[in-house]
């Protein structure tokens, strides 16, 4: 570049000298052309107006992405990058976003206009690159670069603070069209190779020379460039440069995308852009000896894009750092997805005589719009033993103007007015709901909703409450019927789930399509009726609801079919029959050696004489029908012996004929009869324990529920008594004022009798005169 531009050092002097001579001063500005360029707005109150409207950098950024999805072309022809800026020593000092777009990118001095918007050309505009850019970029950084290419023609655009004045805001852009030779340059080459590198020689050259006629024509925006390039014109011009450059090389070429959009946000305001590793202080020797990471923006960008974007296809090109962006974050977490779609009224308020028509497809004559309700167990969110209440159930709203979640409520219960006592729609229950239909009204920095702008708009919000907090009792009531009411073993077998959730999150080779485009479960017979003893949706008959499987549903929940069959065969209360069972058998048998050696002794058998008489045989010759039960051996003995053989106990032989073993026998069967009894009382002793449990939960939520009533009813009763005194005190003071009021007309009365009394005696005084 030095050797290309050899006037750039005299140059830089001259902006130098010319930028000490420049006056700052608002009152002191006599530039004509300033009443051209400059809006005549508070240009520093409109400034600390953009950085306000985020409630967070992320969402700025969001923003931004939202003009790049709008633009971007779908599928696998869309490309949005985001990177680390890096400056000529390769120190990162701020960060660039890159997309191609569909068709042509307006001016920049129309997307740097102040109140100036394409969105407000038609109702059902999304907008494009640039709308809201300044705010954006004004929250991110003081100052911005805005760079297009439509094929040879390059723009830029500065946003700037050091640039606003009191009197005006000042965003200026300047436009400028290479012409190269292509055709004559290639076929004079040697090469091919040879003749492009002229033309990128070329292409550099113009685009610095362009650069440098700003900077001499504009000495603000060449202070600015001055800035950016760490206090040198020269690495300001060549830094802008490469990012133009960039817009023409590979995937950004001329031939693969006439037209590319930039942005350059240089030194961001709010923390690191690339993840740092420190050291904590604060913790343990051991945690000291490992560096943690700070995650900078860029890993916040990468980790929070697919929680906010629902629609975008798994073909689209996304990188944040080189690293690609893989979406479908829900249906990678939750368990047991299912859809709803159901329609909402804008206009009158849900009844029953409205919602019989629904159900009869008769749909009267008003302004309604369909919405997607998805809704499933978030299997991480419900096995995280780190955070306290994360199980509860949560909404995200999903605007498809927007193209991005619009907000969420870490505790949905009290949104949608559920009972909000105990674990009651929590196991991480999560409702998602998407505004296929881009009707809901937004506010302009799309982090709320704008109901308050629409005539029926209270109406509007609460029809769609209603209908999202009845879809949600159907979804969580079938899950939990499944398991007997029990949420006990729903949370169990959903935090079960984390682990596959965990392998389907960090598998990154595999694609997944959007949540539009995937079979979810849905469910059918839901025939719904209108309480409105506690104003809500519910079903007619619960049984009549079906649910039908999704194909697309990656995680499912046990059946409870396979549960029972599971816990028959090793549940914790078989394994404590089966282990009491065997002790009391092994009780019996000692019992039953003890007796037999206390026992009178009978005269035994020939056989038993025979047996007796003759020395302990070995267990070789030892008979095949006689089994010999050492003590120490006898409880884990407890095979049924076939009548006619003969039992060993201690030095007595007795076989099972004998009567003593028939009673033993009996006594046994007796004892197994009664251990099993109990152990039947046991578990149904266990069944009504965990019921009464539920119970005990249950009435604590409704006396949750109650207290909750009777403070709504003591705050009426409250305001009801300040309504009382202020109109005690209206009628008080209305009482002085009819006081005040006879008083005056008695002073009227008087001032009207001494003006009497004052005219005779005028009258008399003239009389006496004459």
């Amino acid at each position: 570049d030095d050797q290309q531009h050899p006037q750039e050092e005299e140059e830089e002097g001259e902006i130098q000298q010319e930028e000490e001579t420049r006056d700052l001063d608002d009152s002191n500005s006599n530039d004509e052309n300033d009443d051209e360029k400059i809006s005549r707005i508070d240009g520093i109150g409109l400034w600390n107006a953009f950085t306000r409207n985020f409630s967070s950098p992320l969402l700025a950024v969001f923003d931004l992405l939202d003009n790049a999805f709008d633009a971007a072309p779908s599928g696998d022809n869309g490309h949005i990058h985001i990177d680390a800026d890096r400056d000529d020593e390769n120190n990162v000092c701020g960060i660039y976003m890159i997309n191609n777009c569909q068709h042509r990118i307006k001016s920049i001095v129309d997307v740097l206009t102040v109140y100036k918007s394409s969105k407000g050309d038609a109702n059902d505009a999304i907008g494009e690159n640039g709308v809201g850019v300044k705010q954006g970029c004004a929250t991110l950084s003081n100052l911005s670069f805005v760079l297009s290419r439509n094929n040879y023609t390059f723009s830029i655009g500065v946003v700037a603070f050091a640039l606003q004045k009191h009197s005006g805001i000042y965003l200026p852009s300047f436009e400028f069209t290479w012409t190269p030779d292509i055709i004559n340059t290639l076929q004079s080459s040697q090469s091919q190779s040879q003749g492009q590198s002229q033309l990128n020689s070329s292409l550099q050259n113009f685009l610095s020379g362009q650069l440098y006629t700003i900077c001499n024509k504009d000495k603000a925006v060449g202070q600015v460039i001055k800035t950016f390039g760490g206090g040198k014109v020269a690495s300001g011009v060549r830094r802008l440069m490469l990012h133009f450059y960039r817009m023409t090389r590979d995937l950004w070429s001329f031939e693969n995308n006439p037209h590319v959009f930039s942005l350059v946000i240089h030194n961001l305001k709010h923390g690191q852009v690339l993840d740092q590793h420190q050291h904590d202080e604060f913790s343990s020797r051991e945690t000291r000896q490992n560096n943690h990471v700070v995650k900078g923006f860029l890993s916040q960008i990468h980790e929070k894009l697919p929680k906010h974007y629902l629609h975008v296809a798994h073909s689209f090109d996304f990188q944040v750092g080189g690293k690609r962006v893989h979406f479908a974050y829900w249906q990678r977490r939750l368990c047991e997805m299912a859809k709803f779609t159901v329609v909402i009224d804008k206009k009158d308020p849900l009844d029953a005589e409205l919602l019989q028509l629904y159900a009869r497809d008769k749909v009267p004559d008003h302004d309604y719009h369909t919405l997607n309700v998805y809704l499933g167990f978030d299997a991480m969110r419900c096995g995280d033993k780190n955070i306290k209440g994360n199980k509860c159930a949560t909404i995200y709203y999903h605007s498809r103007r927007a193209g991005r979640l619009i907000k969420h409520h870490r505790d949905a219960r009290g949104e949608l007015c559920l009972s909000s006592g105990g674990t009651m729609y929590c196991q991480g229950l999560t409702i998602i709901v998407d505004d296929s239909a881009g009707a809901l009204p937004l506010n302009p920095t799309k982090q709320d909703f704008a109901f308050g702008e629409k005539t029926h708009g209270e109406t509007w919000l609460w029809n769609m409450k209603l209908w999202i907090a009845g879809i949600t009792k159907v979804y969580y009531n079938h899950h939990l019927d499944n398991y007997d009411g029990l949420k006990k073993t729903l949370t169990a077998h959903v935090e079960a789930l984390a682990n596959k959730a965990q392998v389907l999150i960090d598998d990154d080779e595999q694609d997944f399509n959007s949540i539009e485009e995937c079979g979810f479960s849905y469910f059918k017979g839901m025939n719904w009726k209108y309480n409105p003893t506690n104003v809500s949706l519910q079903l007619n008959n619960r049984k009549d609801c079906k649910i039908h499987l999704g194909e697309d549903v990656l995680m499912r929940l046990p059946p409870k079919s396979a549960i029972t069959k599971i816990q028959g065969k090793s549940s914790p209360r078989n394994a404590i029959k089966s282990k009491s069972k065997s002790k009391s058998t092994s009780k019996s048998l000692s019992a039953i050696a003890s007796a037999s050696a206390s026992a009178p002794k009978r005269a035994p058998s020939t056989s038993a004489k025979r047996r007796m008489g003759s020395p302990k045989p070995s267990s070789s010759s030892r008979s095949d029908s006689s089994i010999s039960i050492p003590r120490a051996e006898q409880s884990t003995k407890r095979r049924r012996l076939a009548d006619g053989v003969s039992v060993v106990v201690g030095n007595d032989v007795l076989l099972l004929n004998d009567v003593v073993i028939l009673e033993y026998k009996e006594s046994l069967a007796k004892s197994n009869e009664a251990l099993a009894k109990s152990n039947r009382a046991r578990g149904d002793l266990e069944l009504d324990r965990d019921q009464k449990d539920e119970k005990i939960e249950d009435l604590i939520e409704a006396l949750n529920d109650a207290k909750n009533a009777r403070d709504g009813l003591l705050h009426d009763l409250e305001s009801k008594d300040e309504q009382i005194d202020e109109l005690e005190m209206a009628l008080q003071e209305v009482k002085d004022k009819e006081d005040n009021s006879a008083a005056n007309a008695d002073l009227q009365n008087e001032n009207d009798q001494l003006k009497k009394r004052l005219g005779e005696v005028l009258v008399q005084l003239e009389i006496a005169k004459m």
